[in-house]
């Protein structure tokens, strides 16, 4: 199972939004995190320099706060606030104290505070905390409290304001470090809208819940996030569904896209601040696609004060993980900024003859050129060599569950896949005014794989427990992707009123070139209840067999315009013009001989779709928004021609979403919540056209097919997130799914449970237990089914060889519960514990025929972890 370390959030700060005394809602805790773990040979030189730092810190942690006498007894109160993120420390100590403050979110974004203990008068209250800040509080006209920059000493000992510099780097759209929030109020769907103003359902992971839960991968923060069904393709390789359809579309920083394949494998999540879920149509943000939705990944952002943050974790399987993340100014005042991030893992897994060694190395550096001018580059290089099994496990031919033992490991013990992974990207922001701005974006990603792969599966014969067999192959798989993004958005006042308008254009590349070798004869294994990895290596000779060039290219542009109809209303008008171009060439070699037997052209191309957007939002009041949104998508399915012969393409897949809601935020935006209708209509899908016989036709195409397909997707989510009361951290999602295939009758999508249930939650103590938060999570499902075909018993030969039947594979509807505590000595240090699937359910993740693809669930499982924050 993948116990997890955990990752880091970092600073970016959550506003101290206005307090009033009777408010029952502090602001978020602001926590500083850090991501360390321990190794074998690999971390040595990364654990001594972690080492150093820890050292140098002192490892003793200290008391959490020194007792001041009061300034004033008769004003004094007594307080017990412990150390943490700034911005929930001040927050808490108004509430206490009786007092209004207000502040930016930037003025405590990424700051800490060393705590409060001991009486104390308001304003020697507020001095304590502030201490090594930089800020300081001061008292305003009518008693309320606002936070500045304190007075620094010049070299004649005269005290004068530090300068506040607002640049271009001061929009930080996306991030959530140091919110010590499980939600935040934009995403980047729509270059920074507030969620209230999204008119789709969208959902934030943010740093403190990637941190608290300790999710590494995106695989694991899917797995936790609402509505969304994760399915575990081999050890290395996920999809993902929302609402019956796969999310096909990745982006970072909503602009740069990524090709769902081997290039988003186990991305790891040390090098993110935190990931934003799109559910439904995408049109108005950039792509057209499924209508699954997107996922996008924020980066991790230099922050303009130094800050070092470390992570030591061990845990179940011997799995251990280290992180180091250091950031700050690098020249010119700040006006220079940069950030490199560390993390090194080395693990096994719950089944045998598994392990996992991997390197994560990731830098960015930001240029504040001019006051209006930013320019980012950066660059990542990871690289991932771990024991790969492709099939997972099979059934009885009849279709029983096997029991086989979870530790159970289906391929050869030689099995395994080595990924390295380049990126490099730069970025150019120029503000025109306070109003409008410019964001250009270049990347570009080279994957380099190789894989063994000994392809174990086959049904198993209940009575002689044979049917198990492979046949070793090899593969190399070079990919490269090229993208370009550019976005013009700002505000412009027109019939007395403020409207927006965002346009864009986008270009990607995608390159693949796949080889592959194979063994000239098949390996069987006698019995798989007897089943030895370690016997089925690799030392005979690989022929070439297969090779693939594929190349796609998908550029388009896109508009959204946001008009203002009344106070309460904006009309949103978007769309998306797009040309697709796919081509790939196959190479067939026969074995041992290694001539080439044939070559195979398939190409489509789609020219000039467009996909409209229109949505409404009506704000009921300063908290509470309704809306409603119909969205186009497409899919080419040139490939498949219709009648009558040599046949032409179909046109492609078309859909619409629709969806209405309501979405809340309260308690100033510590608390979101949103509930959604929606409904997916999909028509034109290819159905066989039984009047003609099986065609094949140029390019890989095959003739003759129906456009009559027609699939629909309909339900509810209903989501809330955040902090419901101070200290307590809330993050919960429900949602109901209906999906159906008009031509068969039947649901189209079996592995998408009806009901699907994911809740997280935390809370910070208080009192003599102020260190200590605990928290935990439940994530519930109804049954899931694949359906397929499986052996009779024959009477007459007494083996199982009768005439295959239907069958569904069924995997009742299951809880998992995971439990989470963490106990924070002083503002440096912090040690947690997670507890993964606390009573131990056996289950499968997955699901799938007779032959395969059933994988099981990750057992119990703990992870301790060490961080430090300076």
């Amino acid at each position: 199972m993948s116990s997890r370390s955990c990752r880091r959030a970092n600073p970016g700060g959550v506003a101290c939004r206005h307090i009033a005394p009777a408010t029952p809602h502090p602001l978020p805790a602001i926590r500083p995190v850090f991501n360390f773990a321990p190794r074998p040979l690999a971390f040595a030189v990364h654990v001594a320099i972690t080492g150093s730092l820890f050292a140098g810190a002192g490892w003793m942690p200290e008391a959490q706060g020194q007792e001041h006498a009061p300034q004033t007894l008769a004003q004094a109160k007594t307080y017990d606030i412990p150390a943490g993120p700034l911005a929930g420390a001040l927050n808490r100590f108004a509430e206490e104290a009786g007092v209004l403050l207000t502040a930016s979110g930037e003025a405590t974004k990424g700051r800490t505070s060393p705590g409060l203990k001991g009486s104390y008068g308001v304003s020697a209250g507020f001095a304590a905390l502030l201490v090594g800040t930089g800020l300081e509080a001061y008292r305003q006209a009518g008693g309320n409290y606002g936070l500045r920059p304190a007075p620094v000493v010049d070299k004649h000992g005269e005290a004068t304001l530090a300068p506040v510099t607002v640049t271009a780097a001061s929009e930080r759209i996306g991030v959530t470090e140091g919110s010590g929030s499980y939600t935040t109020h934009s995403s980047t769907y729509g270059k920074g809208q507030s969620l209230r103003e999204t008119p789709q359902s969208v959902t934030v992971m943010t740093a403190q819940r990637i941190q608290d839960q300790g999710l590494n991968t995106l695989e694991s923060v899917m797995e936790q996030t609402p509505g969304v069904v994760h399915q575990m393709y081999d050890t290395s390789r996920s999809y993902f569904y929302s609402r019956g359809f796969e999310i096909g579309n990745f982006q970072i920083d909503g602009n740069s896209s990524l090709s769902n394949g081997w290039v988003t494998e186990q991305i790891d999540m040390a090098l993110y601040d935190s990931v934003e879920v799109l559910r439904g149509s995408d049109a108005l943000y950039g792509v057209s696609g499924n209508p699954g939705g997107a996922i996008n990944l924020v980066r991790k952002k230099p922050t303009r004060d130094f800050q070092l943050k470390g992570m030591l974790s061990a845990g179940s399987w011997n799995n251990f993980r280290t992180e180091a993340d250091i950031s700050g100014p690098l020249a010119l005042d700040g006006r220079v900024r940069g950030r490199f991030v560390t993390a090194l893992e080395d693990r096994e897994f719950f089944y045998d003859h598994a392990d996992s060694d991997k390197q994560v190395f990731y830098g960015i550096v930001e240029a504040d050129v001019t006051d209006s001018t930013m320019l980012t580059i950066g660059a990542h290089y990871d690289r991932h060599d771990a024991t790969f099994w492709s099939f997972g496990i099979p059934r009885y031919s009849n279709g029983d569950d096997l029991r086989l033992s979870r530790s159970f490991f289906g391929n050869s013990s030689d099995d395994n896949t080595d990924r390295k992974r380049r990126s490099f990207f730069a970025r150019i922001d120029q503000k025109f005014g306070s109003d409008w701005s410019l964001g250009i974006e270049m990347s570009r990603t080279k994957t380099d794989s190789y894989r063994l792969d000994h392809l174990f599966y086959g049904a198993i014969d209940p009575l002689t427990g044979t049917g198990f067999a492979g046949r070793g192959a090899s593969y190399h798989y070079p990919e490269t992707q090229r993208t370009i993004d550019a976005a013009l958005k700002g505000k412009f006042q027109m019939f007395g009123r403020e409207h927006r308008l965002t346009l864009g254009a986008n270009w990607s590349d995608f390159e693949l070139s796949r080889t592959g070798a194979r063994r000239n004869s098949g390996r069987i294994a006698a019995d798989i209840f007897d089943f030895d990895p370690s016997q089925y290596g690799s030392n005979d000779p690989y022929y070439p067999f297969t090779a693939v060039d594929q190349d796609r290219t998908e550029k388009g542009f896109y508009g959204s315009l946001a008009l203002k109809i009344a106070d309460p209303l904006t009309l949103i008008l978007g769309g998306r013009q797009s040309w697709y171009d796919f081509k790939q060439t196959q190479y067939s070699y026969s074995v041992p001989s290694g001539l080439l037997t044939s070559v195979s052209q398939t190409s489509r191309k789609d020219d000039s779709v467009f996909t409209p957007y229109i949505g409404v939002v009506y704000d009921i009041n300063n908290s509470w928004t309704t809306y409603a949104s119909i969205a186009d998508t497409y899919q080419s399915q040139s490939t498949s021609l219709k009648a009558p012969l040599p046949g032409s393409p179909l046109d492609p897949i078309t859909g619409r979403n629709h969806e209405i809601g309501i979405k809340g935020e309260l308690f100033g935006g510590r608390l979101n919540t949103s509930l959604a209708l929606y409904k997916i209509d999909r028509k034109g899908t290819a159905v066989r056209d039984s009047s003609y016989p099986n065609t094949p036709g140029d390019l890989g195409s095959s003739c003759c097919f129906l456009d009559t397909g027609h699939r629909v997707s309909k339900g509810i989510e209903a989501e809330l997130g955040g902090e419901i009361l101070p200290g307590w951290q809330l993050a919960v999602g429900y949602t109901y799914n209906d999906n159906e295939d008009k031509q068969s009758k039947g649901v189209f999508s079996s592995i998408t449970p009806k009901h699907l249930f994911k809740l997280w939650t935390s809370y910070q103590l208080r009192g003599q237990l102020a260190g200590l938060k605990v928290g935990g999570g439940l994530t519930a499902q109804s049954k899931t089914y694949v359906s397929g075909s499986a052996s009779t018993f024959n009477a007459v030969s007494g083996l199982y060889d009768g005439p295959t039947v239907d069958y569904e594979f069924t995997e009742p509807g299951r809880a998992l519960v995971n439990l989470f505590a963490e106990y924070r000595f002083n503002p440096q240090w912090s040690l947690a514990l997670n507890v993964n699937n606390l009573f131990d359910k056996r289950y499968y993740q997955v699901v799938g025929t007779t032959d395969s693809g059933n994988w099981y669930g990750e057992p119990r499982n703990v992870m301790l972890t060490l961080r430090a924050s300076y």
